[in-house]
């Protein structure tokens, strides 16, 4: 193993993941999970690399979007009550991602984090500017459902669930940056919690990395959260000057980037 280049590739993926999440309230999961799973795979260390990555990109994301969400705070962006609308589903939709990571193999989270995300990215690219619901936001029931799904989706991609969570709330008419603001808030609540079960599952696992608490990897953690935390305030203060428009065109260009990466993949390897 090249140590260095290892060391390297974490970094600028840490340094990248925290401008991002300052710049489009994306925890970073976009860029962690397959830069920690490439380089797990790379290494020798096949067996339960998706769950790696997944994991320690969760508990990293718990840093970057709590960082985000008090600029937001600050900016008076976040609407508080909007937010604790989704407490119930963070809650249903972790623990529901959690169970099935703990019995889905490692094709099936590639294909969950890749398909979700190209379906995202193609919305925003031809459908957000032309089509929502309505101008008020669904009922109690149904929007405890929408949450729910919302979270576990996010969970099985090792993501904070701002691509669905600011996808579900344009579709209501929220404006993109507030809808931003409420996403990375529940991408940190449900970050900590998706975190946690990530490490009980994988706590009686054989064959992990070295330095591997369950499916968090300490080592990696720390390259990428020390990372992260020099770029995050470059990412935010970008985020408050360019205009919505260009925010939302950057944020559905990483989103296809990824997905149509691994989407390739998975049928490449059939």
């Amino acid at each position: 193993m090249n140590y260095l280049l290892v060391i390297s590739l974490l970094i600028s993926s840490g340094l990248l993941a925290g401008f991002l999440a300052g710049l489009l309230g994306i925890g970073g999961g976009i860029i962690l999970v397959p830069s920690i799973y490439y380089i797990l795979e790379a290494n020798g260390y096949q067996n339960h690399s998706m769950h790696i990555a997944v994991g320690t990109s969760l508990l990293s994301m718990v840093q970057n979007s709590m960082i985000t969400t008090y600029r937001y705070h600050k900016a008076k962006i976040l609407d508080r009550k909007l937010l604790s609308r989704f407490t119930v589903g963070i809650v249903l939709g972790s623990a529901l991602g959690i169970t099935i990571a703990n019995s889905i193999n490692m094709s099936g989270l590639k294909f969950v984090f890749a398909f979700f995300q190209l379906i995202f990215s193609i919305y925003m690219t031809f459908f957000s500017e032309k089509y929502f619901i309505s101008n008020r936001l669904p009922s109690k029931h149904i929007f405890n459902l929408i949450a729910t799904f919302n979270a576990c989706i996010a969970t099985l991609m090792g993501a904070g669930g701002a691509s669905q969570n600011v996808i579900f709330m344009t579709l209501y008419k929220i404006e993109f940056r507030k809808a931003l603001a409420v996403a990375t808030a529940i991408g940190s609540i449900m970050a900590a919690i998706s975190s946690f079960g990530f490490l009980l599952i994988g706590i009686n696992q054989n064959n992990l990395p070295p330095y591997s608490i369950g499916y968090i990897n300490i080592p990696i953690l720390i390259l990428v959260c020390l990372s992260s935390v020099l770029s995050i305030s470059a990412g935010i203060k970008l985020s408050f000057i360019l205009s919505v428009k260009i925010l939302k065109k950057i944020f559905t260009i990483f989103i296809c980037i990824i997905s149509v990466k691994m989407m390739s993949e998975i049928f490449i390897n059939l």
